[in-house]
This record gives structure tokens, sequence and C-alpha cells, in this order.
């Protein structure tokens, strides 16, 4: 990664057999969706800055011991850089999800306009400099995660 660079962490759900994983809408975006990331601070580690990126907009700590597979999608201007968690292993995560499994407004930051776990089979339409990523991470939890 040459260029800016911005990670963040991608908390999936397997449940009844089903896969869903976790994606925001920024405020400036009018229909695209994308992993919760962010850029890096100065003297920070790759996975110190996933972690504060996701808490910063989520209100959800994420421990690192819980980060498992990591991909990234290289970019003209702003390389991205993702970590699977599981979501069961993220503690008391119900209480900032409502019955649709969307972030809670109160604990989403302003950077963002919505939240929530999709369904992989139902993806919403992902940003450009993620969208290579996305389908890779989506590959991975069909062959990987779950058996279908």
């Amino acid at each position: 990664m040459a260029n800016v660079q911005s990670y963040g962490i991608a908390p999936y759900l397997i449940q009844d057999g089903q896969v869903y994983i976790f994606l925001c809408k920024a405020s400036d975006s009018r229909y695209k969706w994308g992993f919760l990331k962010g850029t890096m601070a100065s003297k920070e580690r790759p996975q110190e800055c996933a972690r504060r990126e996701f808490y910063e907009e989520s209100s959800i700590l994420v421990e690192y011991d819980f980060f498992e597979d990591y991909f990234e999608q290289e970019n003209d201007r702003k390389d991205v850089g993702i970590w699977l968690v599981n979501a069961h292993n993220i503690k008391s995560l119900d209480k900032f999800l409502d019955k649709e499994m969307k972030l809670k407004a109160k604990y989403r930051s302003k950077e963002l306009s919505d939240a929530g776990f999709f369904d992989i089979a139902h993806m919403p339409p992902i940003k450009n400099n993620q969208y290579q990523m996305m389908f890779d991470v989506v590959d991975f939890l069909k062959h990987h995660k779950v058996n279908y």
C-alpha cells in the first residue's frame, strides 16, 4: 500500500445458515455502502487504526484477539485494508443493534447515515474503492466460514 492508508473492521455473523456482514453508508453518500474504516494517524499501527475507527464511528469496541482474516484493495488515491471479525465475539453487540440488525442511531457517529448487517446474498450497492475487496470477502465467507 503506497497511497493514503485506510483500515477497518468487518464483523460478520453466521445465523441459521445465512451469512451477514456489517456495512455502513457515509453521511455524504447517496446510496453506496462499504466497510467502516478510516485513515491511519501518524505512528499508529494498522490494527490500531482499524479498532479506533470502528469504535469512533460505531461505539463498538473490538478486541485485537478477535481480528481474523485480512483483505485489502489498492486504489488510485486511497488503499483500504479490512480485518474480518466474528460478531459472536463482540461483547454486548445486541445492545447496539435494533431488530433489523442496524446500528442504533445513538451509537452512530455523524459521519454515518446508516450502518448494520446485510445478508451477503442481498448486498446493497458498494463503493467503487471497495468493490473488488467486497467480492473477495463475500466469496471467502461463503467458502471458508459457513457450510452451504
